[in-house]
């Protein structure tokens, strides 16, 4: 049976009210103008301690932001991008990076996704960006929430490694920032890096599960933990 006219209007309705509501949100950020770059932007004041630690790298280094979500709100790189540094976004919701490309046109952006191989995937587009994900069990679990499932798509897989080999920087030699923001696959995601070739200073990513995990894996790389701040954890490079 295919979709009923009924369904596909609602869908092309709540499509375009989630496109709506994130250019929305985009007017907190224009109305502060110069001012952007002296507040916070990410979800518990990571960008303070990322605009601390990066400042002599503000003009010669860039960062790779996996899985960016919205340009301004909750964004761990916005703050940097409004201090001068530039770096490749990578997001699969296509609205958000048709956001990101029109307020943020000095980085580069991906519309993909990054996991442990290159290939394609499906891609669950939820009516609260924040839910959207490639997992089915995460997606049945939002919609018995109350959320709407939007659309389901294939979009193109990239290790960090390609994303890193493939998309270069121009003038920026320092890879900055590394900040991985996944759901449940951090993890598998920044094991996808070639960690001898491609150092960042700082990792940041998400520790929802509680467990050591990924905080071990970094450390074996030769990371230590700076920072926690609410569900994320800020690794620096050691000496």
């Amino acid at each position: 049976m295919g979709i009923t006219s009924h369904i596909q209007t609602r869908l092309k309705k709540s499509s375009l009210l989630f496109g709506l509501k994130q250019e929305f949100d985009i007017l907190p950020s224009v109305l502060s103008g110069e001012k952007a770059a002296a507040r916070s932007w990410s979800q518990f004041g990571e960008d303070e301690i990322l605009c601390s630690e990066l400042a002599d790298l503000l003009q010669t280094g860039y960062y790779l932001d996996i899985g960016a979500n919205h340009p301004t709100k909750i964004s761990n790189t916005f703050r940097l991008y409004a201090k001068g540094m530039r770096g490749i976004v990578v997001e699969p919701d296509p609205t958000l990076c048709r956001l990101h490309a029109k307020y943020r046109s000095g980085d580069i952006q991906l519309c993909a996704a990054s996991g442990e191989r290159d290939s394609l995937a499906p891609f669950y587009r939820m009516s609260y960006h924040g839910l959207s994900t490639f997992s089915r069990e995460d997606c049945e679990r939002s919609i018995a929430g109350g959320a709407q499932l939007l659309s389901t798509s294939l979009v193109p897989v990239f290790t960090i490694r390609t994303i890193l080999s493939d998309c270069k920087m121009e003038g920026r030699p320092a890879f900055a920032l590394l900040s991985v923001d996944t759901e449940s696959l951090d993890e598998v995601v920044l094991r996808s890096n070639d960690w001898c070739k491609y150092r960042p200073r700082i990792v940041v990513y998400e520790n929802n599960d509680g467990t050591d995990s990924t905080r071990n894996f970094l450390s074996s790389v030769g990371y230590e933990l700076i920072a926690s701040k609410g569900c994320n954890e800020i690794m620096r490079m050691r000496a």
